[in-house]
């Protein structure tokens, strides 16, 4: 085992000392290039970051010719000493000093790289304007004039029976989410079904402002409610609510009557034109007899017979 060992260091030792070997040769080739790069000869050193600077010269700063006919093409070689933030120069490599400090600061202005940070930011989209223009052409959507105007005038967003279905409904929940100053928002007739309901669920969440949000005949059906009753546990701003006209049936009756029995908020909710009975009456009556906050619930052509008036009698009762 001594010996495996031995031979493992003796194998660290000689990988090392050929990594010192490799460092050193690829520093001398560096200093070579850098040299040949600047014009020097090999016994002048230079850093590489002279050699950059150097390297972007204007050509303005040559050499003349000795003849004077023109400016030479290599640079002056006393630039190979150049002190980078320092307060004084070495001589050239002739043999010649004494350099005018006010030249020279004026040709390190020159070099220098002046970046212009300013930029013309634009006002932020407090309408949420531009942002429903842009999410209309990423998603291949012709912008509503009206919902221009009135995103960026008015405390209403009327967007009734316009055939939003649910592509077109997402640039509007997207410009909801900025925006602060609708505060009513009519979408009835928009076909949006579960999938368009979505989004301005995931709005709603966000917003705070929309105290009015009309859904009526939007074919939400079951699957629907159940991601009203989400919106409901969520937002805190909503207090007047229509979902006529969504194919609601019995069933959906218990998770909605459940939610507002402790919603504090909503204060008008119509539920007009969907398919509840006698069995919803029951779930409503706990409902209107527990719920502190609702003031006008609209539950007209439906399907309630004998049995489920008396039910919502008892919850008023």
């Amino acid at each position: 085992m001594k010996q495996y060992r031995i031979v493992a260091c003796a194998l660290q030792v000689a990988a090392l000392f050929v990594r010192i070997l490799l460092a050193f040769e690829m520093v001398e080739r560096r200093q070579t290039r850098d040299q040949r790069i600047v014009g020097l000869s090999p016994g002048v050193m230079t850093t590489s970051r002279q050699a950059v600077f150097i390297r972007s010269m204007p050509d303005a700063l040559a050499v003349a010719d000795s003849d004077g006919s023109g400016v030479a093409s290599r640079r002056p070689s006393f630039l190979d000493a150049y002190s980078f933030g320092g307060k004084s120069r070495r001589e050239t490599l002739d043999g010649t000093g004494g350099f005018d400090l006010g030249q020279e600061r004026e040709r390190e202005d020159d070099l220098e790289t002046v970046l212009d940070t300013t930029v013309d930011a634009k006002p932020y989209d407090e309408s949420g304007k531009r942002t429903y223009e842009r999410a209309c052409a990423k998603m291949g959507v012709t912008p509503i004039s009206c919902c221009l105007r009135q995103l960026e005038a008015s405390q209403t967003l009327d967007l009734s029976f316009y055939g939003l279905s649910a592509r077109g409904v997402i640039p509007v929940a997207m410009a909801l989410v900025i925006n602060s100053n609708i505060t009513r928002l009519l979408l009835p007739g928009n076909s949006l079904g579960l999938k368009g309901f979505s989004y301005i669920q995931k709005m709603m969440d966000e917003n705070n402002s929309i105290a009015e949000l009309d859904l009526s005949s939007n074919n939400l059906l079951s699957e629907g409610m159940l991601a009203v009753v989400e919106m409901l546990k969520t937002n805190k701003s909503l207090t007047d609510l229509n979902l006529s006209d969504n194919g609601f049936v019995e069933s959906d009756s218990y998770a909605l009557a459940k939610v507002l029995e402790s919603n504090a908020r909503l204060q008008n909710l119509n539920l007009s034109k969907n398919h509840f009975g006698d069995e919803s009456a029951h779930a409503f009556s706990h409902m209107i007899a527990e719920n502190t906050s609702l003031q006008d619930l609209d539950l007209s052509w439906n399907h309630f017979r004998n049995k489920g008036g008396t039910y919502l009698a008892k919850g008023l009762g």
